[in-house]
């Protein structure tokens, strides 16, 4: 194992700096405040090579063993139940490098651009319909409360702003797609059971309330001034094991 230091902060420089020094086509990408169920890098590469795709990512889970029962209700209403999730997560995914090299050329693209707040959402919208989810391969990450979801809404939208102001085609693609009432259904019919289908719907209807407030604050203060807020926001101040 290596680890570097790099002078230069931010998610998509250690992207470009690691994908410089990569050597095999396909190649992993985690959280370093991760966990993984057993099996989940074996399973997510196994997705990757069965589909044609050129991303992959896991079906991310909170990490909900020492809350109480109020906060595994909370986190459960944010996250998406087992099976529902359509966007990737940069926590863990693998992709095909010849396949993303490629998509970069006919983009134009030489490197993930520096400035990308959400980094995710920029690799989705990329790649287009070459992505998928592998429900099948499992992370968990660290939970957060109610004030840090506040805050990290209103950074997802600054994000997305960024992302429909700098790549309006790409980005008015990849909302066609997920939000078309194909789209939603089979979402729905994916969640198992009538209770995780009503968490599905409630956890929708939440989050579509803090994404509300992030629009108002948006509106009254502006983008938020650092990139440094969007991190210390999901900082944790509890460890987490290094297995599930």
């Amino acid at each position: 194992m290596q680890v570097y230091s790099l002078a230069e902060k931010g998610k998509p420089n250690a992207w470009n700096f690691l994908q410089a020094r990569a050597n095999n086509q396909t190649r992993i990408f985690m959280d370093a405040d991760v966990v993984l169920e057993k099996d989940a890098l074996s399973k997510l590469l196994h997705g990757l090579n069965k589909s044609e795709c050129i991303l992959v990512g896991a079906e991310t889970k909170p990490y909900t063993r020492d809350l109480s029962i109020f906060g595994k209700l909370f986190a459960r209403l944010l996250n998406s139940t087992s099976g529902s999730q359509i966007y990737l997560a940069g926590r863990l995914y693998a992709f095909d490098n010849q396949g993303l090299q490629k998509r970069f050329k006919e983009l134009e693209f030489e490197e993930m651009p520096k400035h990308i707040i959400h980094e995710d959402a920029w690799l989705e919208i990329v790649v287009g319909e070459k992505f998928e989810v592998c429900h099948e391969s499992k992370v968990f990450y660290r939970t957060y409360s109610l004030g840090e979801s506040l805050k990290m809404a209103k950074r997802y939208l600054d994000a997305r702003r960024q992302l429909e102001d700098e790549y309006p085609d790409l980005v008015a693609d990849l909302r066609r797609r997920r939000n078309s009432i194909q789209t939603r259904y089979q979402r729905l019919m994916n969640t198992p059971g009538f209770m995780n289908k009503g968490f599905l719907i409630t956890g929708a209807l939440l989050r579509r309330a803090i994404a509300k407030y992030a629009r108002i604050e948006y509106a009254v203060h502006g983008a938020t001034s650092s990139p440094v807020d969007w991190e210390v926001s999901r900082a944790s101040k509890k460890p987490i094991p290094l297995s599930y």
